[in-house]
């Protein structure tokens, strides 16, 4: 069994903080196989109550799609 998830990578890939009005500038390269837990540490997860608890987030890993194809087909 395979598990696969996708996230856009415009989410991660723009510097929110800098639009020009037209604008976002990329905030770095997009590196197959980067770690992009270092860039989120910690996470909020909201319980049932409306509270936030912080936890530690897991390793999330960037791939290209042609990695995953080919990973998948070998």
């Amino acid at each position: 069994m395979y598990f696969l998830q996708f996230a856009n990578p415009f989410a991660i890939g723009i510097d929110e903080a800098k639009w020009d009005g037209q604008a976002y500038p990329l905030a770095g390269l997009y590196i197959d196989g980067e770690d992009l837990s270092g860039k989120f540490p910690e996470w909020d997860i909201k319980q049932s109550d409306g509270s936030l608890v912080k936890c530690s987030s897991p390793h999330e890993y960037r791939h290209t799609l042609g990695t995953v194809l080919n990973g998948m087909a070998r």
